[in-house]
């Protein structure tokens, strides 16, 4: 049956198996190699946006950086606002830096496979029917 969801489920298991293998012999659990990507582009994030851009409950990512930060992947530092206002930004370690990469090093070559005979305008029309899939469905 060529349904739209069977051709995401069935992306999503055969992707997420490629990289969760490779994510677990670097010692991370689900959720860190996301975290540690974003923080890669973004090191400093408040934890209220870092939970936002990964689509998590707040609690969920106290969790994780609680782990990761045992780890000695992140340091959590808290701030003062001008306003007033309390937030805890997150910064990846030295060693957050590396696993960083060497997630970015997994994703890459997965995706590499994803796109494999795609020609350059035919993956950004990939990704950008994916992205209006994602904007509809997130409204």
């Amino acid at each position: 049956m060529n349904r739209f969801h069977h051709y995401l489920l069935k992306i999503y298991n055969i992707h997420k198996k490629l990289n969760l293998g490779y994510f677990q012999n670097l010692g991370l659990s689900q959720g860190q190699p996301k975290l540690l990507e974003i923080l890669l582009y973004n090191d400093g994030c408040p934890q209220k946006e870092l939970a936002s851009a990964c689509e998590l409950q707040p609690a969920t990512i106290s969790s994780l950086l609680k782990k990761m930060e045992k780890d000695e992947l992140v340091r959590r530092i808290p701030e003062t606002q001008k306003n007033g206002t309390h937030i805890v930004r997150i910064f990846l370690t030295s060693n957050g830096k590396e696993l960083a990469h060497n997630v970015l090093k997994s994703v890459s070559s997965a995706e590499n496979l994803c796109f494999k005979g795609f020609s350059a305008e035919e993956k950004e029309k990939c990704l950008s029917y994916l992205n209006r899939i994602y904007n509809n469905l997130k409204q």
